[in-house]
């Protein structure tokens, strides 16, 4: 559009509206279609067609406001309901809208508008009716006019807002109060004292924290009946260990897909972890061998498992069961390597972060870091374990010793800090026992201490 059509369309613009409201968007409009250009042009031009309007853009002028309420339709809705426009008008005039508006204006204004208001009342004159819709219309409030849908609405609003004009008292009482106000006073006190409302005497019953709610506190009980091991029964109940307002599935419940309650064996029930997880863990046999007690009636002769397990991550645990049953010691050593599960610290999650040492027996045990690519170069047994703590690239050297039990027992010992406090005995004096001592992995934390200094990794 040219700058003269549109400096000659919002002075147009201008002069058919009062509005505030609209004055500013059509200033909102035209800054935004003016942004970047010279905009003392066209506001020169706006002033010039303020002072010299042009005619063939003002030729059509806006109807009248009261001629939709004078039309036939409006005026055979309002005979049905049996009301006036006058009656129609004075609903929306109490509106709250209407009335914060009214409040706001000032004194000479809102004088001018009550008089127009009594002379619609009285006269009921078209002119008076265009006045104050015209009125209304400048400050933002556009009447509906009358329809058979928004007479109902009206008729709702009269009924909510009519006031019962009834005398709180009776011109018997207020006689009374004339002759003798401290006799009424006193009469008044013994009727409101003879209707008081009395208040049930039993303080209201709260719920009892110290016993669980069947609705508000979901459990989950879990009975552990008698076995070859164990004769008693057991019972364990966990409360409010799920959320109420969350729809947990049967997989998320249980750990697994499509299992439930019932398909639950003893040794799923006893594992720390749920099911799903545990099969996703790597899992290996290091050592299966025959294990005898010597009693005072003899030998007992039983089996025993060194069961690893991991997630490739930096997670590791060692576990040892013995039984009888080849089943039954499995399933224990299984269940003990997961709960002796602890963290590893990793260089680049692949590697260790300095060579480190350590002796058991007669077997020394020596870890070193290597670079990208270069393996596990180390004792069969190591293999298994720094894989599934998840170590990719280390070569370790086995002095002394060999024998599995203590190079398994010297790696987990290097590689996890052990039940007691790293460099501490036994509290007492002593030294300790030898296979919970642990020395503890050297980590990021350790060498920093040591060097003085923050290392920071240099891949990106």
């Amino acid at each position: 559009m040219k700058s003269e059509d549109l400096a000659k369309r919002v002075a147009v613009l201008y002069m058919m509206t009062d509005k505030k409201n609209e004055i500013e968007q059509v200033e909102k409009r035209l800054h935004s279609i003016m942004r970047g250009k010279d905009f003392e042009p066209v506001s020169q031009r706006i002033k010039h067609y303020l002072k010299n309007p042009p005619e063939d853009l003002l030729a059509t002028k806006a109807p009248p406001l009261s001629d939709a309420w004078l039309s036939p339709q409006a005026t055979k809705a309002l005979s049905e309901a049996g009301m006036s426009a006058f009656d129609y008008l004075t609903v929306l005039m109490e509106t709250d809208p209407s009335v914060r508006l009214l409040k706001s204006l000032d004194a000479p204004t809102s004088e001018s508008v009550e008089v127009d208001w009594l002379s619609l009342k009285e006269k009921q004159e078209t002119e008076t009716l265009e006045r104050l819709l015209q009125f209304y219309s400048k400050n933002g409030l556009d009447f509906v006019p009358p329809a058979p849908e928004s007479i109902l609405v009206i008729k709702k609003l009269k009924e909510q807002s009519q006031i019962d004009d009834t005398p709180l008292i009776s011109e018997a009482e207020a006689a009374e109060i004339e002759e003798d106000p401290i006799l009424f006073a006193q009469k008044a006190a013994r009727d409101a004292s003879r209707n008081r409302i009395e208040l049930p005497a039993s303080t209201p019953e709260f719920p009892d924290l110290m016993h669980p709610d069947p609705i508000l506190d979901p459990k989950d009980v879990i009975d552990f009946p008698p076995t070859e091991d164990n004769p008693y029964h057991n019972r364990v109940i966990v409360y409010n260990h799920r959320s109420v307002f969350d729809n947990y599935s049967d997989e998320a419940i249980f750990g697994g897909k499509g299992e439930s309650m019932d398909q639950f064996d003893e040794f799923t029930q006893k594992l720390p972890v749920s099911k799903g997880y545990f099969d996703s863990l790597h899992s290996a046999i290091l050592i299966r061998r025959g294990v005898v007690q010597q009693t005072g009636k003899g030998k007992i002769r039983r089996l025993s498992y060194h069961i690893l397990v991991g997630n490739a991550d930096g997670l590791v645990g060692l576990g040892e069961g013995k039984h009888a049953n080849s089943m039954v010691a499995l399933k224990s050593a299984q269940i003990d390597a997961v709960r002796s599960m602890d963290w590893v610290e990793r260089f680049e999650k692949r590697t260790v972060w300095t060579e480190m040492r350590t002796k058991l027996g007669g077997t020394e045990l020596i870890l070193r870091p290597r670079p990208v690519g270069f393996g596990l170069r180390c004792n069969p047994y190591l293999h298994q374990i720094l894989r599934a703590a998840g170590f990719k690239d280390i070569s370790a050297k086995v002095w002394g010793s060999r024998n599995r039990l203590n190079v398994i027992k010297a790696a987990i010992r290097l590689l996890q800090a052990g039940h007691a406090p790293t460099g501490m005995g036994d509290g007492l004096g002593g030294k300790g026992k030898k296979l919970s001592k642990g020395s503890g992995l050297v980590g990021q934390q350790e060498l920093e201490r040591a060097r003085g200094r923050k290392l920071v990794s240099l891949r990106k």
